[in-house]
């Protein structure tokens, strides 16, 4: 499991040509490594994202959005539309 978790991490620091077996073992809880700089930096403070963080952030969007249009939906009831008979 902990190596799924920390499969991201590790994607990036490759593609950035760093080793991720070195760099990984130096970061501690709420740092994140910048790739720009090579750095270690508390994630925070240097605007770094996670992405866990930000797909759970797009569900609960999603699904309050979801969650108001079925509201809506059951509020505005639609009565059987009136039939003209002119051609």
């Amino acid at each position: 499991m902990l190596q799924a978790l920390e499969q991201p991490t590790r994607t990036l620091i490759d593609n950035a040509g760093y080793d991720s077996r070195a760099v990984i073992g130096h970061l501690r809880a709420g740092e994140a490594f910048d790739a720009r700089t090579g750095r270690a930096v508390l994630a925070d403070r240097a605007g770094i994202w996670d992405a866990a963080i930000v797909l759970q952030g797009a569900v609960q969007r999603a699904v309050s959005s979801a969650a108001l249009a079925l509201t809506v939906d059951v509020l505005v009831h639609h009565s059987k539309p009136v039939v003209s008979t002119d051609p």
